[in-house]
């Protein structure tokens, strides 16, 4: 889910679609998109006006623009490479995104031009963060963590113009997952570990950073300040002085148009930036960081005890909080898609599928209620599931030759084999054994996690002989595994299964159909000793 920058609504995806919400009502969700593929990374833009998004609806995956003012959705990239993380500018002109894994490029909005920031291998969702890269909060600069050589990474950082890319960290670091730049744009935050240690954060200062002493804020309090005088009203006709050169270089920034200050300038000095960079006293495992919109906070998602949890960490230097991380939350589910509201007094997040929103200061959650309503067709989904498990492999996979094995010919066997499954369960199995034709550890695929319904397809306990059952169509008993309900009721290797609750068993049957829902409920087999079904006898 993503929270807008003006606090007001959740754009949030169930199943593959998106939907959009009032983030202090919640209730019934407005519908967004309306395809059979997976719509995914969603994001708003800076006016709260828009979504980007990522589809995979025409194969590879491309960027979505909705715009809820016409209510229309367009297409803005067409690559044959997919395309992925997509990130509004600060300025609303310019949405920085992935292609391939290996680009990091700009789509600018009014233009419709593309044109490459960098060029480096970074890692793809779902794999990566929603955060490999960041705009600086002038829209001038993006810092982005690829990996590097022997899989370390550092942190760079290129000019969104285009140009020469440079490095701004030098650690042995194996695993990040976030990038943050402040909103004053001073320094950089990442989290960094190898895979045995505790992860923490790092501080890149991209200007050399002058220390704040509470001894002048004390000074400050015997500051004469000077009174205001009033502004004279200058009639409309009057000539006004032109603008000297020295006064439009100390001028104000011009504000935006709603009315705030432009952001400043980003400043980097690259001389000597590698002794610049310090790690943060969280004292916590950390695995997503990111920066409140005053500066002033760091929202932390981190492992205690085998448990995710939120916490924050004071960034203010005259903070009077203790520099330690503040645990927000204490339950167990899993945690994900952490926002701060725009005053950085509360954080909007994710928990076992669930809208919730905790305040920092009394850290009393209380979940979002929204209704999102749709039908789910299995017949139209099975080869959308098939054909992302096909593609993950395909785009992530660690041998470029896939173990010899000739991936596109593997799903043309296995996708008509796809297109009968008659249930979830089976689907996973084909996906399975696809899988299987790697002959790669590691590897395999499962039921969706954190989910609170039981398994839908019963278990006898039963292993059957495949070459009957391919030739004849018969279920031949080859083993009953020891204490499962056949155990139970004394069926043997060798008898036949030929029917359950008085459907017949054929070649055309669907035995995981026959057993859909029927986990801890009387069922009764039909069973013989041969396939004519001679002597058959029924047990429970």
């Amino acid at each position: 889910m993503a929270l807008s920058p003006d606090g007001k609504k959740i754009a949030f995806i169930v199943r593959g679609e998106i939907f959009a919400v009032s983030s202090s009502d919640g209730g019934d969700a407005a519908r967004v998109t309306f395809s059979p593929a997976e719509e995914s990374q969603v994001e708003w833009s800076a006016d709260s006006r828009r979504l980007v998004y990522v589809s995979d609806r025409d194969g590879p995956t491309h960027l979505f623009l909705y715009d809820f003012a016409t209510n229309s959705e367009s297409r803005i990239t067409n690559d044959q490479a997919s395309d992925d993380t997509p990130q509004f500018s600060p300025d609303g002109k310019s949405i920085a995104f992935e292609r391939g894994g290996e680009e990091i490029r700009i789509y600018e909005i009014d233009a419709k031009k593309e044109r490459t920031v960098a060029k480096a291998h970074l890692e793809r969702p779902p794999l990566s963060s929603d955060r490999p890269f960041v705009w600086s909060p002038d829209s001038k600069w993006i810092s982005y963590v690829p990996v590097g050589d022997k899989s370390f990474k550092n942190v760079y950082i290129a000019q969104a113009t285009g140009g020469q890319d440079r490095q701004i960290t030098f650690l042995s670091n194996g695993n990040s997952n976030t990038v943050s730049w402040s909103p004053d744009g001073t320094f950089v935050l990442f989290d960094t570990n190898q895979r045995t240690e505790t992860a923490q954060v790092a501080r890149v200062d991209l200007i050399p950073r002058t220390p704040k002493f509470r001894e002048d804020q004390f000074r400050d309090l015997f500051k004469e300040e000077t009174p205001r005088t009033p502004l004279r009203q200058t009639p409309a006709t009057e000539a006004q002085p032109a603008a000297t050169p020295a006064a439009m270089a100390t001028a104000t920034p011009t504000p935006d148009t709603k009315g705030k200050p432009a952001p400043k300038p980003v400043q980097i000095d690259f001389d000597q930036i590698r002794r610049r960079l310090t790690l943060l006293p969280v004292g916590i495992d950390v695995r997503y960081q990111t920066i409140s919109p005053d500066g002033k906070s760091l929202l932390m998602i981190a492992a205690v005890a085998n448990q995710l949890n939120l916490y924050v960490f004071p960034l203010d230097e005259l903070s009077k909080d203790p520099f330690v991380s503040k645990q927000l939350t204490s339950t167990a589910g899993f945690k994900s898609n952490p926002h701060f509201s725009p005053d950085s007094k509360e954080i909007y997040y994710l928990e076992a599928g669930r809208i919730n929103v905790i305040p920092i200061e009394n850290r009393q959650s209380r979940p979002i209620a929204v209704t999102a309503e749709m039908d789910v067709d299995f017949a139209r989904e099975r080869l959308e599931v098939f054909q992302q498990a096909w593609t993950y492999i395909r785009d992530n996979f660690f041998d470029p030759n896939f173990n010899g094995v000739n991936w596109a010919e593997v799903r043309n066997e296995y996708a008509p084999l796809a297109a009968g499954a008659r249930t979830s369960d089976e689907l996973r199995r084909i996906i399975s054994l696809m899988l299987g034709e790697l002959n790669a550890s590691h590897s395999g695929i499962g039921a969706p996690q954190g989910s609170a319904q039981q398994p839908a397809i019963g278990r006898l306990g039963l292993r059957f002989n495949r070459e009957e059952y391919e030739n004849q169509g018969a279920l031949k008993i080859t083993e009953v595994i020891p204490l499962t309900p056949a155990a139970l009721v004394h069926i043997k290797p060798g008898d036949y299964l030929i029917a359950v609750e008085g459907a017949k068993i054929g070649a055309h049957t669907n035995l995981d159909e026959l057993l859909a829902y029927k986990i801890n409920r009387r069922i009764v087999l039909t069973i013989a000793p041969s396939a004519d079904a001679a002597q058959k006898r029924e047990v429970v």
